[in-house]
C-alpha cells in the first residue's frame, strides 16, 4: 500500500471463481435469467416501479452476480452468496433463492392489507 496519497489505496485479487462447465452454461444461464426477470417484475410491481429488462447480462457470472446484488435478502445472506467459489455454486444458490422469494412475492398480493394499529389473522412469532 502506498503511503504517500492522501486517500485509501489497496490491492485487489479478483475473486478465484472456477468456471462452470459448458454443459451447464446455457441451461443454468437461462433458468437464472427467467427466475431473475419474474423476481424483477414483482419487484417492480408490488413497489409501483417500472424497470427495463433488456440489458440482462448472457455470461454466467455477470448475471450470477446480477442476481445476488439484486435479491432482497439481509446483507449476510447476498455475502454469503457473493464468497461461493464457484459460479455453479452462484447460480444453484441463485436458483434456489429466486425460487423462494419468486413464491413469496406470489402470494404476497393475496395477503390482507392492515391498517395501523390492526391485528394480522395469524400468529406474529
Amino acid at each position: 500500500m502506498r503511503r504517500n496519497r492522501p486517500y485509501l489505496s489497496g490491492d485487489v485479487d479478483l475473486w478465484p471463481w472456477q468456471p462452470l462447465a459448458q454443459e451447464q452454461v446455457d441451461p443454468r444461464t437461462a433458468q437464472v435469467k427467467t427466475l431473475l426477470t419474474i423476481y424483477l417484475r414483482r419487484i417492480a410491481r408490488a413497489t409501483g416501479n417500472a424497470v427495463q429488462l433488456d440489458d440482462m447480462p448472457d455470461e454466467p457470472a455477470p448475471l450470477a452476480n446480477l442476481a445476488a446484488i439484486v435479491l432482497q435478502v439481509p446483507n449476510k445472506e447476498k455475502q454469503a452468496l457473493l464468497a461461493l467459489p464457484t459460479i455453479d455454486g452462484l447460480m444453484t444458490a441463485c436458483i434456489e433463492m429466486l425460487k423462494h422469494e419468486n413464491r413469496a412475492l406470489a402470494i404476497a398480493p393475496a395477503l390482507p392489507r392492515l391498517a395501523d394499529g390492526d391485528t394480522p389473522p395469524f400468529s406474529l412469532n
